[in-house]
């Protein structure tokens, strides 16, 4: 048996950003970071340059039908799926981003519901 903590050894203060750029601003952004970060064994390593996707906090929902045995996907279109799929239309999860000042995860998921699905959830 392992004494092995499963707690990281290493947190944010581990790492420092030495410049951030934002090269793209669109339906969502990507910031261009300068950083370096401690070592496994030791020390701090050189800097590099790294892209971060920066989007709001989203939510998903996966409705279950208890009395049919069955959950429900939607299908919607996904420029990211252009170039690699045979269709850009995937199926996935109710899910949205919370880009509405002061709406709750659960009231999210509940507008998405009705937005993509014509759902009204019940109990989550």
């Amino acid at each position: 048996m392992s004494n092995h903590s499963l707690t990281p050894p290493f947190g944010p203060q581990d790492v420092e950003v030495l410049e951030r750029e934002t090269p793209f601003q669109g339906f969502f952004r990507v910031d261009t970071l300068t950083l370096r970060h401690k070592h496994y064994n030791g020390g701090w390593g050189e800097p590099v340059r790294r892209e971060l996707f920066v989007r709001p906090p989203a939510a998903a929902v996966l409705p279950y039908d208890p009395v049919r045995g069955e959950i429900l996907l939607v299908e919607q279109f996904r420029v990211g799926a252009l170039e690699w799929r045979d269709t850009p239309w995937c199926l996935e999860l109710i899910a949205g981003i919370a880009d509405k000042d002061g709406e709750s995860a659960a009231d999210l998921i509940r507008r998405e519901a009705v937005e993509e699905a014509g759902l009204t959830l019940g109990t989550m």
